[in-house]
């Protein structure tokens, strides 16, 4: 049945008036069919709501498809829905609809919060602010709302609730909005989109933003438990502001009120990018401020960034927060990039499985610097702690693959850095001495990393204590050392692969004298060996052993490693030999060690007459005492091998 017939409308909705033409409030009762109707029992709004299936999805979806007459027909008399066409609005893209949408908006808040139905396959035109309150439901699947030429003000947010903004405090203000489809577009005259602050309980889905200037398409202050899911920032014009921003911005509320922290924030499956009509946005996700208290349980999944000018994706002290499965493309800036307020620490911050191509800057860093990237901003006397990126791919970075500084606990593990673009800078840094102490990084583990780049060296160490890098894969054409130290004090660097050349290049070749240099005072431990405790060297130039890491491919000499322990025995007879086998720990020798024993008595050699080493293997040895008595003798004994 085609959907332009009157006989589309549902079947169950018992249409008593028209919405077209009909006044405001003239809402008359509607009554189900059926034995219903001849009760004579009005529906309630839910029970309406609920049987005429405009409570679900696919309701709310397949009645924005619906053309004007459809749609107000579908909504007649339906209590707790309001159309925008009720209050005068015209959809031709000449006409201003903004007074006919903001009444519908003040009506569903007025009535406790409804839903407000923007039909789609309309142009609507605005020239100022739309305010939305609390309980409010905004519907525009296939509605196109743009801003005329006189318009500068924000799409929507919901400073209609208070009078007085500057006065808003925690999450209580504003709560349960959701705006779901439709493309508000800009066209390069509006300077925001939808601005919410201090509230809870908010979802935007479906949305494209456009053409928008000077400010963000999302701006979420102070905010707590807030979906944006589905939606598309397409063109972006910088306009008078100072700075490019990023489509999304996650910061406190003290331009409305305190400065409150945001709490519960998921970014999911979104995209920023240009336009037909204007360039890129400054970034996907932008957070450069906060108050004394980190924001918490921040998740940016699933995103795509593409041509963006600035950082993809930022955030400034977050805490127990997730950065994952994100692909940022060209980006003018870092690909994602965490720093800290003045005064305030980030902590749990997971970089997980993102791609990063050719980004201008770095692909990804997180530091104390504070607003701006370095070296812009000042220090913050906070710290990061239990940072971990991990799995990430970071192909063509303009500066360093991955830098991490001013963290307390954290890993970098299963990257994969490639074709870093300036030779001075590097795949891996851990740390940086130049900058200061606040740059210290303690406690990390580099692991499993595979590095391919023409740099100066693969891994930087600088300013690490307690440290442990192993079981990297390091590959280059000409870099000059795969590793490069300055004050990494306690730090193993242990069972690494270093080849200097790859099939189809001819490398530099790595050598002892090569694979590592010290730029400043270190303490290094270059083996590892399980079973025993790892002796760590002090090194103020390169060293001349790589112990146990591989260099092109070659493994080194196995490193001696020596084990003691003492066994007690009880002769079974006076001057009878009598054996106890010693066990070593599991893998320690990979050949029979050299043993030497002795008995630990105050008369050797009168009681005592013989200790003896028998049976020899890579994991134990058989050890034997003869004694004029049956006195229990203790044996010391120590293992030499490899």
């Amino acid at each position: 049945m085609s959907r332009r017939q009157d006989s589309s409308v549902p079947t169950d909705f018992a249409v008593t008036s028209s919405r077209r033409g009909a006044a405001p409030g003239d809402r008359p009762a509607t009554r189900l069919p059926g034995a219903g109707e001849n009760s004579g029992t009005a529906v309630s709004r839910r029970g309406m709501l609920l049987r005429g299936g405009l409570a679900t999805a696919a309701g709310v979806g397949a009645l924005a498809a619906l053309s004007e007459q459809q749609a107000a027909a579908a909504t007649a008399g339906v209590v707790g829905v309001y159309n925008p066409f009720d209050y005068g609005a015209v959809g031709d893209g000449s006409h201003d609809d903004t007074s006919a949408i903001q009444a519908a908006l003040t009506a569903a808040g007025g009535d406790g919060g409804q839903i407000v139905l923007i039909p789609g396959g309309y142009s609507y035109k605005l020239t100022r602010t739309l305010h939305v309150y609390n309980g409010t439901t905004v519907v525009a699947y296939g509605a196109h709302l743009f801003w005329g030429a006189t318009a500068a003000g924000s799409m929507m947010n919901d400073e209609g609730d208070i009078a007085s903004p500057a006065n808003y405090s925690g999450y209580t203000n504003h709560w349960d909005v959701s705006i779901s489809g439709g493309t508000w577009d800009g066209k390069g005259v509006a300077s925001q989109g939808f601005t919410i602050n201090h509230g809870r309980n908010y979802v935007i889905r479906d949305v494209t933003v456009r053409n928008l200037t000077t400010y963000h398409a999302i701006d979420i202050q102070g905010m707590q438990h807030v979906r944006i899911e589905n939606c598309r920032f397409e063109g972006y014009t910088k306009g008078s502001n100072t700075a490019i921003r990023g489509a999304i911005q996650i910061d406190t509320g003290d331009e409305t009120g305190d400065a409150n922290p945001c709490d519960d924030i998921t970014i999911r499956n979104c995209y920023a990018g240009t336009s037909d009509e204007s360039g890129g946005w400054g970034g996907l996700v932008d957070c450069h401020s906060v108050g004394s208290t980190p924001h918490s349980r921040i998740r940016v999944l699933d995103n795509v960034a593409e041509d963006v000018l600035d950082i993809a994706i930022r955030a400034c002290s977050w805490t127990e927060s997730i950065i994952e499965g994100n692909v940022v493309t060209d980006a003018g800036g870092h690909g994602i990039y965490a720093g800290l307020g003045e005064t305030t620490s980030g902590s749990r911050l997971l970089i997980r499985n993102n791609i990063i191509k050719n980004p201008g800057a770095g692909g990804i860093r997180v530091d104390p610097y504070t607003h701006l990237v370095p070296p812009a901003a000042p220090v913050s006397t906070g710290s990061w702690s239990y940072v971990d990126i991990e799995g990430n791919q970071v192909y063509g970075s303009s500066s360093n693959g991955i830098y991490l500084a001013s963290c307390l606990v954290g890993s970098i593990c299963d990257n994969e850095v490639i074709k870093v673009q300036t030779p001075a800078n590097y795949c891996i840094q851990a740390g940086e001495i130049t900058a200061g102490s606040a740059f210290g990084v303690q406690s990390l583990t580099v692991k499993n990393n595979r590095m391919y780049s023409t740099v100066t060296a693969a891994v930087r160490l600088s300013g690490t204590y307690a440290c442990q890098v192993t079981g990297n894969k390091i590959m280059g054409t000409t870099f000059t050392h795969a590793f490069s130290c300055g004050d990494a004090q306690r730090t193993i660097i242990s069972q690494n692969d270093c080849t200097s050349s790859v099939p189809g290049d001819t490398g530099s070749g790595l050598t002892t004298s090569t694979w590592l240099t010290v730029t400043a005072n270190c303490t290094l431990a270059l083996a590892a060996p399980r079973g025993r405790a790892v002796p760590f060297d002090a090194y103020t130039a390169a060293p001349a052993s790589c112990g146990d890491n591989f260099l092109d491919g070659v493994a080194p000499a196995v490193p001696m490693v020596t084990t003691a322990g003492t066994v007690v025995i009880t002769p079974s007879a006076p001057s009878t030999p009598t054996k106890a086998t010693v066990t070593f720990p599991d893998g320690l020798f990979t050949t029979a060690p050299i043993v030497v024993a002795t008995a630990q008595t105050t008369l050797p050699g009168n009681e005592v007459t013989g200790v003896g080493i028998g049976s020899r293997s890579a994991t134990s040895v058989d050890i034997w005492l003869t004694r004029t008595t049956t006195t229990q003798t203790a044996i010391a004994w120590q293992a030499t091998g490899s």
